[in-house]
């Protein structure tokens, strides 16, 4: 009896960072255990507790007011429209979730009574991403640009292979960042992603790809594990790494200006108008999703944002009158 007098208060006396961290570990993404862990923080920072045990003595009814308090305070509301419509329900169903999950562990794990999050319904969300994407011509003057540049140095080599994982492969800026070539098998022209999620995928390797690769390997080395790596680093000169995602985003964005007047062209924006050009070329939604990973494809459809008059049924069945 001492000793589960014991237990109940050690685990009383826990920190709930420490819980926190327990549960983040469990997460298989860096970028999932990222989130999780600031969107956990942030709410709990908001409480005046620090220990679990302060957190089981919190009344439930309490605990869900401030829960709701919480979410109020995240939302970004267009206060002009008479309906005052959220402007941000992704961010707050990503909170939600992920108090949602916590309390799913803690119950399963400390045995808390219940999920104080089990009524909270998720804000309605756009069935279409607004991720701006690339018209046919601006992706071909795109690629034309940064491949005649492409020996001029080392930067624009790295520049280009980064522009064409992204878009011809479909990857996400972290799943490029992060590709090694130990993760490639070029004899046999397929690759192997780290996808979101700690899922791994194989994709095939175009024969195209595969000589630029050689070509790059030639030109400047392999010896860095990470096929995208910086060039400089002024604050600790440590280069063998892999480059990060904010210099990916910069890098697009530069070469973006090139080629196109939108401001707003992201690494997303590759991957959508991959998407997008497939569905205009007829392929299968099953074989867009073996490309990119999304498990359903309702998750393409999700990024097919193409012009709805032009891309319309109308046209061919007026046709046939």
């Amino acid at each position: 009896m001492s000793e589960l007098v014991n237990n109940t208060k050690i685990i009383a006396n826990k920190c709930l960072s420490e819980v926190i961290d327990e549960f983040v570990s469990l997460k298989r993404s860096k970028n999932t255990r990222r989130a999780y862990r600031a969107d956990l923080t942030q709410f709990f920072n908001t409480l005046p507790m620090t220990t679990f045990g302060e957190l089981a003595d919190m009344h439930f009814s309490r605990l869900i007011n401030a829960i709701r308090e919480y979410i109020e305070d995240q939302k970004k509301v267009d206060h002009f429209e008479i309906w005052q419509r959220v402007n941000n329900p992704r961010t707050l169903n990503r909170k939600v979730i992920a108090l949602r999950v916590f309390f799913d562990f803690l119950i399963s794990v400390y045995r808390y009574p219940q999920n104080p999050l089990s009524q909270f319904k998720n804000f309605k969300t756009e069935n279409c991403s607004n991720t701006t994407s690339l018209s046919r011509c601006e992706i071909f003057d795109l690629l034309k640009f940064a491949k005649g540049n492409r020996r001029n140095s080392n930067a624009e080599f790295r520049d280009y292979l980064i522009l064409v994982f992204l878009f011809n492969l479909a990857l996400r800026a972290a799943e490029c960042a992060n590709l090694q070539w130990k993760d490639l098998e070029l004899s046999s022209q397929k690759a192997s992603i780290n996808q979101k999620g700690g899922f791994i995928k194989t994709i095939p390797l175009p024969n195209g790809l595969c000589l630029l690769l050689q070509e790059f390997s030639t030109l400047y080395g392999n010896t860095c594990p990470f096929i995208f790596q910086p060039l400089k680093n002024n604050r600790t000169n440590v280069i063998e790494k892999p480059i990060s995602t904010r210099a990916i985003y910069n890098i697009i964005r530069k070469l973006a200006t090139k080629v196109s007047s939108k401001n707003n062209i992201t690494p997303h924006s590759l991957r959508k108008t991959f998407i997008e050009l497939a569905l205009d070329n007829g392929v299968d939604l099953i074989y867009i999703c073996n490309a990119t990973g999304h498990s359903s494809i309702e998750m393409v459809r999700y990024y097919d944002g193409r012009d709805k008059l032009k891309n319309n049924a109308i046209h061919s069945i007026f046709n046939m009158i």
